[in-house]
């Protein structure tokens, strides 16, 4: 097979689609040599650096071409179909587009096209995303029409699909993110410690949130929850990772009005190297996310063996499973008592630490692929036909 996949993320971010498009493409590079893959990049900035980071992810592959191109973001975002366009002579020999974002969806090509969606949160939570919501809203929904097959990255975003979108649900595959290898149990020295508390200006013990700092990410309401929880239990520390998002002034208010402000540190972006540190370092993960499409950080999370607190909605529980503990991410009170549930109890949280490495083991990159080649297999072959 030909297949032709946007890397542009890869090289781009750290965030969720991201590593999504890194893990996946070098796992279909390595477990498919038989294949050839066009990739293809688009940015404008920081050309060494990217690309060296092109080159760590293909690696000595020989089944690998790519191309580079310079399209500034304010096209991309305006005019649709014409970033992906550019690419249309390179690609057109290819037996299948894979677009691992909207953004990187062509409308006006001849071929097979995949489209994995990640969320829909520009439709279900418009006021979060601000004023780019309903211009994205549309990209999406055209592309998700025009897609020959879609896959979601979990069965609450296939049902969103549906219902949000009215696409037939047979066209669409849940294929589950994997989770890279560095996310793993360990014993941090205090010589670890030292690093993290330095570099990051924080002490132990804490809890962590990793994620945007937005409103969909119910910020505020773990930081009311923190406050009670301190109140009666000062020696923890209440530690949020993520770089500032859209519309925080609610999170500032909240914030300022806290009574234990002092126990709370704002971290910004933490290196994608020093996360598993960061995460294993950590008593316990609370993620009270008012939606999600998957939920990368709580894997990531109980693949180091931390405990995990979220949310009881969106696709969160399928990640997961039994193995973490669940609120209602609306009720400030229910977070506190989970809160305190967890930190106070040692064997609760030695089963959680250990049935969330056994859940983690559920997923990985690998199978991603596996299943994603799959769907490449079935569309060219109904394209063939």
């Amino acid at each position: 097979m030909k297949i032709a996949i946007d890397c542009s993320k890869a090289v781009n971010e750290a965030a969720g689609i991201a590593r999504y498009t890194e893990n996946l493409t070098e796992n279909l590079i390595k477990s498919y040599s038989y294949d050839q893959f066009f990739l293809y990049f688009n940015f404008m900035r920081g050309e060494e650096e990217k690309k060296e980071k092109i080159k760590s992810l293909i690696g000595q592959s020989k089944n690998v071409s790519y191309k580079i191109y310079h399209i500034p973001g304010w096209i991309k975002e305006r005019v649709f179909s014409l970033p992906v366009s550019f690419t249309r002579s390179w690609v057109k020999n290819s037996d299948l587009v894979h677009a691992t974002e909207f953004l990187s969806f062509d409308n006006g090509l001849k071929i097979p096209q995949i489209l994995t969606i990640h969320d829909l949160t520009m439709i279900k939570f418009p006021k979060h995303r601000g004023s780019e919501s309903i211009r994205h809203g549309k990209m999406l929904k055209k592309a998700a029409q025009n897609a020959d097959y879609i896959i979601a990255v979990s069965v609450a975003t296939k049902k969103d699909i549906v219902k949000l979108l009215h696409i037939n649900e047979e066209k669409i595959k849940v294929i589950y993110n994997g989770k890279d290898n560095v996310f793993k149990p360990h014993k941090i020295t205090e010589k670890e410690k030292k690093y993290l508390t330095e570099k990051y200006k924080f002490a132990l013990p804490y809890i962590l949130f990793l994620g945007t700092i937005e409103p969909r990410k119910n910020i505020a309401n773990l930081l009311l929850a923190f406050d009670k929880f301190a109140h009666k239990n000062n020696k923890y520390y209440l530690i949020l990772a993520g770089k500032k998002g859209w519309n925080t002034k609610e999170i500032e208010k909240v914030y300022k009005g806290m009574e234990y402000k002092n126990r709370v540190r704002f971290l910004d972006y933490v290196e994608q190297k020093d996360l598993p540190l960061i995460y294993n370092a950590s008593d316990l993960f609370c993620y009270p996310s008012l939606y999600e499409g998957f939920g990368l950080p709580v894997l990531e999370a109980m693949a180091c063996g931390t405990p995990v607190l979220t949310a009881n909605i969106s696709s969160l529980p399928e990640v997961g499973g039994s193995a973490a503990g669940y609120v209602d991410p609306k009720n400030t009170d229910e977070i506190y008592q989970a809160i305190t549930k967890i930190l106070l109890n040692k064997n609760l949280l030695r089963k959680m630490k250990t049935e969330g490495i056994r859940q983690a083991k559920k997923f990985s990159w690998a199978k991603c692929a596996k299943e994603t080649h799959q769907v490449y297999e079935e569309i060219i072959s109904h394209a063939k036909r």
